[in-house]
């Protein structure tokens, strides 16, 4: 074929070849407003915190930072895949939305996790079509993060000082009971 039998066909077919071209350009329109990119707002911005945890030495999980206790005691939070999941559902998202005056779904939905085993991080970003908001709602999360995995480790810690020194006050009563039976 040569370039005059190309444009004898695109001469007879013109019609097809413009409602083609009008129907992909309506397609990809609807599909660019539909997804929220129109007019501009098609930017989207990100923000990342990352969360360095202390290394367990028996299995490489992560604990909520300096945690104070005794090195026999485990965490409240045995790996960065519960942490993540604390950031995401729960507590977290709800204190952040009542904080930001937001619904926690919006929270969520803006915020993703990353956690890295080997080097015990979690990244928690946030994705905002405002670089300020992205940032302020990141910097929200991490610090409720901290906030919550402390509170929950307190909660824990006091916890086991209240049974350490139950057991404690028991044996000391087993012993001054013992102590009667043996006499003076």
């Amino acid at each position: 074929m040569d370039l005059l039998a190309y444009f004898r066909v695109l001469r007879r077919r013109w019609v097809l070849i413009v409602a083609l071209v009008v129907a992909g350009g309506t397609i990809g329109a609807a599909s660019t407003l539909l997804s929220g990119d129109a007019a501009g707002s098609g930017r989207h911005y990100k923000a990342t915190h990352t969360l360095v945890f202390q290394g367990s030495s028996d299995s490489g999980s992560g604990s909520s930072g300096s945690s104070g206790g005794s090195g026999a005691a485990s965490p409240a939070f045995t790996n960065l895949e519960q942490i993540a999941i604390l950031v995401t559902t729960g507590e977290v998202p709800t204190e952040v939305a009542r904080k930001l005056g937001m619904e926690p779904h919006q929270v969520t939905e803006r915020i993703t996790t990353e956690s890295d085993t080997t080097s015990n991080t979690l990244s928690i970003t946030g994705i905002d079509t405002d670089s300020k908001s992205a940032e302020e709602l990141t910097d929200a999360v991490a610090q409720q993060t901290i906030d919550t995995l402390n509170a929950k480790e307190q909660a824990r810690f006091d916890k086991l000082s209240r049974d350490t020194i139950a057991r404690t006050e028991k044996l000391r009563s087993d012993i001054a009971a013992l102590d009667a039976q043996i006499g003076p």
